[in-house]
C-alpha cells in the first residue's frame, strides 16, 4: 500500500509544469523561527543548527500537490481512486512534497519508522527521482515543525525526535 501511495505522488510530479504558477507556500517550508513558535528548547536549537548548516538549494521546478498526505488520498479495494485538495498545488520543491507525505502525524499508525518511508520512496521511484540530501532536510524540517506544534503531546514529540535522529543517520541513496 505504501508503494502505491508513493507511486501516486510520483505520477503527480510527472505532470508537465510549464503553465503553472508557484505553489502557495506555508511556514512549514521554512526553518522554524521564534516569530512563529515560542517553545524552543535544547532539541529545537540543535535541530535548527543542523538545518541551517545543511540547507539545500530550493527550486520550484516541479508540479506539486502541496498537501499530499494520507487524508487527501481516496482508496477503494486497496487501490487509489482519487486525490483531493489541490489548494497548495503549482510549481514547487518536490522534495518538500515528498517529505510532507511521509511526515508522521499525531495518532498515525504508519510512517513511524524508516521501513515505511523506504516503501513509500520505492513506489515514488517508479515515476520520479529525488535529491537525497534535500529530502533528508525537508523531512527533518517538517518533523521539527510538528514537534513545535504539538507541545502538549509528549509521546508524539518523542517519536518525532526519534525519527529525526534516524533520518539524520539514514542514507536515502541506498533504498
Amino acid at each position: 500500500m505504501l508503494q502505491k501511495y508513493g507511486n501516486e505522488l510520483g505520477l503527480i510530479h510527472k505532470i508537465p509544469s510549464k503553465n503553472f504558477n508557484i505553489a502557495k507556500q506555508r511556514i512549514i517550508n521554512e526553518i522554524p523561527s521564534q516569530k512563529h513558535y515560542s517553545n524552543f528548547d535544547f532539541n529545537t536549537t540543535k535541530i535548527i543548527n543542523y538545518l541551517k548548516e545543511n540547507h539545500p538549494k530550493i527550486t520550484f521546478d516541479t508540479f506539486i500537490h502541496g498537501d499530499f498526505h494520507y487524508g487527501n488520498v481516496l482508496w477503494q479495494n486497496r487501490q487509489i481512486i482519487g486525490v483531493v485538495d489541490f489548494e497548495y498545488s503549482g510549481l514547487g520543491f518536490k522534495e518538500q512534497d515528498i517529505a510532507w507525505a511521509c511526515i508522521l502525524r499525531p495518532n498515525q499508525k504508519f510512517m513511524n519508522n524508516i521501513i515505511d518511508i523506504k516503501e513509500f520512496l520505492k513506489g515514488y521511484l517508479n515515476n520520479g527521482t529525488f535529491n537525497s540530501k534535500s529530502l533528508k532536510w525537508c523531512l527533518i524540517n517538517g518533523y521539527l515543525h510538528f514537534y513545535l506544534m504539538n507541545e502538549s503531546n509528549k509521546e508524539y514529540r518523542q517519536e518525532l525526535l526519534n525519527m529525526i535522529d534516524t533520518i539524520i543517520e539514514y542514507d536515502f541513496n541506498n533504498l
